[in-house]
């Protein structure tokens, strides 16, 4: 015997063509949440390489890719603690309250090591600056050896 589709109005029970649907929109839903924490909200390359890339997720996660090499897979990713203890304080959360999510990311400008600072600030308040966010490439090891001999003492600037 064929056996009747959803649409053609199939047997009762789950597969029933409400139940289906009750179960396919709860399947949405679930998705929907992990899609809003996985949501990109930030891209920016990085200043010291014209090949590196740089994503915020919602979540949390920041990831650094070398677009010439591999762009499938970072060459860093970062878990960032949003609205956990090691972040930012839980005072004012409900239980149950959704988790605390990335809003955006920012690079720092200017001299010094602000060039190779990236912030994040997220929903619940907090603001991170991760320090030093480097790509793997010569201009960032110079980079970096020339801001070890600004802030040596007696150091002459290059």
């Amino acid at each position: 015997a064929a056996r009747k589709s959803h649409l053609a109005g199939g047997s009762g029970g789950t597969d029933s063509p409400g139940s289906a649907f009750r179960e396919a929109r709860a399947r949405a839903r679930g998705e929907a949440r992990v899609e809003a924490l996985d949501a990109l909200v930030g891209a920016r390359w990085h200043p010291l390489s014209p090949s590196h890339l740089v994503l915020l997720r919602a979540s949390g996660t920041l990831c650094m890719f070398d677009v010439c090499t591999d762009a499938s897979s970072p060459e860093l990713e970062l878990q960032l603690q949003i609205g956990s203890e090691l972040g930012a304080s839980r005072a004012g959360r409900a239980a149950g309250q959704p988790r605390a999510r990335a809003l955006a990311l920012g690079e720092g400008c200017g001299p010094g090591w602000a060039s190779v600072t990236a912030y994040i600030a997220a929903d619940d308040g907090s603001i991170f600056a991760l320090c030093p966010l480097l790509p793997r490439c010569p201009q960032a090891r110079w980079h970096v050896m020339r801001l070890a001999r600004e802030v040596r003492p007696g150091a002459s600037a290059a």
